[in-house]
Parts: structure tokens; C-alpha cells; sequence
């Protein structure tokens, strides 16, 4: 799980303090998704990864 996680943060904009840590210790995930962008036509999303 920790190399997924590591893939997602690579890309993110925001990250929690400690989120190594977090990520190399992780057994279970849960995400939240947002749905399409506002604007019409873009494929923007905002996901929220909690971690235990």
C-alpha cells in the first residue's frame, strides 16, 4: 500500500505533515472523490486519502 500512496502524494498539491511516515505504515486507505470540475469539460478532481 505504501508505494500507492507514495504514486498519489508524488502528484499532490497539498500533503499532511509526516505523510512518509503515515504512507509506510498505512493498512487501510479510504478516499474521497469529488465529482467533474465546475467548469464543464474539464477532468479536474479533488481527493482526500485518510489513512490508518
Amino acid at each position: 500500500m505504501g508505494e500507492w500512496l507514495d504514486e498519489l502524494a508524488a502528484d499532490a498539491s497539498a500533503r499532511s505533515d509526516g505523510w512518509r511516515a503515515l504512507s509506510a505504515s498505512a493498512t487501510r486507505a479510504l478516499t474521497l472523490v469529488t465529482c467533474s470540475s465546475a467548469r464543464a469539460g474539464l477532468r479536474d478532481r479533488t481527493l482526500l486519502l485518510f489513512v490508518s
